[in-house]
């Protein structure tokens, strides 16, 4: 078969035959796991959709996707039976999109797309400010920072399409203006389970053969749920994953520096929102517009307001492993501590829904008296718009929670 490569910025067409790019794997691979297109796809003659577009006629018949990226319902069926396209869909106003045969892989590849997703970000963040490692979630941070930005602006820089569907079935509409490659869901999926396996390695006593034996299944969840959900080429998540171990290596040596230079620096927070800010203005856009830029500006808020939040902490003397992580053994916590490490963790995400819901309320205030400009889905895909609204928000976010549990923590002793 002849193999043509796709121009290395600007391809969006998927007339493109390169090793482990093609759609027809992918639909092979939802098949295998059971996942199949509804019998209406063909039936009513739906074309292939590539990125920037919307099958309208398999919209239709979806809720649209929540905060996890998962449809709502948009038709599975269950041993031969199609559930969850609700009663107008079974009238036939609502044509259904795909069939679920094994129910577990559709869930467990659902729960392995949402360890890239808001909601498991918003679970693992207060986590690791109530019960993780300071030492090694810096180190995430940073590095998270410096991967994602340089995997999302990839994306726009390279438009390298998504799988077509069909042959595909694709099952989160919330990427369809996106395109793929590389695959940031395998990047994050890589980067997170090993910076805290590499952090930890030399400084902590745990079983390093389950750790590893961990990391790797929670990277190969991620990628996998990726495939089976349809929203990617298998190329995709090699670039991804190799791309984060490239960019690991490089910047690992150099963790201890920066680490140091944001805790102890004077004008560390300075010098981290405005670097956050420049990157933010500087993303590859298209006449001002990036499907890709309000993730991104959500992560540098994050990683600006974390950063920040540990320097203060430094500053008031609650930052006890500056040097070297605090050490010790990693075991099954008893009844008693997980208790309190649960009264913690609850703790802070209580503070973060608060946070998050006064903070952007409050901006969606403040932006149209600033900027005179009426705040709606149009305008929020403006930079003028778009960075203030996202940037601050999890920036006092992060900010907030990384700075006051420690502090209510430290009181109560716990």
């Amino acid at each position: 078969m002849k193999m043509t490569w796709p121009k290395i910025f600007g391809s969006s067409s998927e007339d493109n035959s390169l090793p482990l790019y093609d759609a027809s794997t992918v639909a092979g691979l939802q098949r295998f796991f059971g996942l199949y297109p509804a019998p209406t796809l063909a039936e009513n003659g739906i074309h292939s959709v590539a990125n920037g577009t919307s099958n309208d006629q398999c919209a239709a018949g979806s809720q649209g996707p929540t905060e996890n990226g998962t449809v709502g319902s948009a038709g599975a069926e269950h041993n031969g039976t199609v559930v969850g396209a609700g009663v107008g869909a079974r009238a036939g106003a609502k044509p259904k999109c795909y069939i679920v045969r094994n129910k577990w892989w559709f869930h467990l590849f659902s729960m392995g797309a949402m360890l890239g997703d808001d909601v498991f970000y918003f679970m693992i963040f207060p986590m690791a400010v109530a019960n993780l490692s300071w030492w090694a979630t810096r180190r995430m941070f940073i590095l998270w920072g410096i991967c994602m930005y340089i995997g999302q602006a990839s994306k726009e820089l390279l438009k390298w399409p998504r799988p077509s569907e069909p042959p595909v079935v694709r099952l989160e509409r919330r990427y369809f203006m996106e395109y793929g490659m590389p695959s940031t869901h395998a990047m994050v999926g890589t980067l997170m389970p090993f910076t805290y396996l590499a952090a930890t390695w030399n400084h902590y006593e745990y079983s390093h053969t389950l750790g590893t034996l961990l990391a790797c299944s929670w990277t190969l969840l991620v990628c996998f749920s990726r495939l089976y959900k349809g929203m990617h080429f298998i190329l995709d998540l090699v670039v991804g994953v190799t791309l984060t171990a490239v960019l690991m290596l490089l910047i690992w040596p150099w963790l201890d520096v920066i680490d140091h230079f944001q805790l102890t620096h004077p004008q560390a927070p300075l010098v981290i929102i405005s670097t956050a800010v420049f990157l933010c203005i500087c993303y590859p856009s298209h006449n001002g517009v990036a499907a890709t830029r309000a993730d991104t500006i959500t992560i540098l808020g994050s990683v600006s307001g974390t950063l920040c939040g540990f320097w203060l902490l430094h500053r008031a003397g609650m930052v006890p492993d500056v040097v070297e992580p605090l050490g010790g053994v990693i075991a099954w916590p008893g009844l008693g501590v997980a208790g309190v490490m649960f009264l913690k963790y609850a703790f802070c995400q209580v503070l973060a829904l608060a946070v998050y819901l006064s903070t952007r309320a409050l901006l969606l205030q403040a932006i149209p008296v600033v900027f005179n400009t009426e705040i709606n889905e149009n305008t929020k895909k403006l930079l003028f718009v778009e960075l203030p609204y996202r940037y601050i928000t999890f920036l006092v976010l992060l900010f907030s929670t990384y700075t006051i549990c420690p502090v209510v923590f430290a009181k109560l002793g716990v």
